[in-house]
């Protein structure tokens, strides 16, 4: 009987023991809510006036800015690229002409020499060619001469 009541008190102990642990657990997650409640309602206000603040810096420092800006330097510097721009392109443009009339000029040289020769070789065959007619017209004129006797003979006798 004597162990029976040890164990129900040492049960009890422990019950009571678990109980006040929860409650200062308890209590203690109450306070910690609580401060973190506390701490995060302060970064708010905090933000909301930081806030007010960050947008007044960033206005006047877009205002600033426009203020500032120089449309004059910037059209002076366009037109300066600009210029630069044509004047390269100018002299592409002046060098590659340039270098087609160098080459056409030398490409001309080159036909003309092959055109000449084109045309002495051509000279050289037509002057063939004409002596070659000629021997031919003496020769047919010549059997026409020995052979004419012969012709008239044959075209009486029809």
């Amino acid at each position: 009987m004597a162990k029976k009541s040890v164990k129900k008190a040492s049960k009890k102990v422990t019950k009571v023991e678990m109980n006040e642990t929860f409650n200062k657990v308890k209590d203690t997650a109450v306070k910690v809510n609580t401060q973190v409640l506390e701490a995060a309602t302060e970064v708010m206000d905090d933000m909301r006036e930081n806030g007010k603040y960050w947008v007044e810096t960033a206005t006047q420092k877009v205002k600033d800015t426009v203020n500032d800006f120089d449309m004059a330097d910037v059209a002076t510097a366009t037109v300066n690229t600009a210029k630069e721009t044509a004047k390269t392109a100018n002299k592409v443009a002046l060098d590659s002409a340039e270098d087609l009339v160098d080459v056409a000029f030398e490409n001309g040289k080159k036909l003309q020499s092959i055109t000449a020769k084109a045309i002495d070789g051509g000279f050289k065959i037509a002057a063939k060619q004409q002596d070659i007619v000629f021997t031919t017209l003496e020769t047919v004129k010549g059997q026409f001469t020995k052979n004419a006797s012969r012709f008239r003979d044959l075209f009486k006798a029809n």
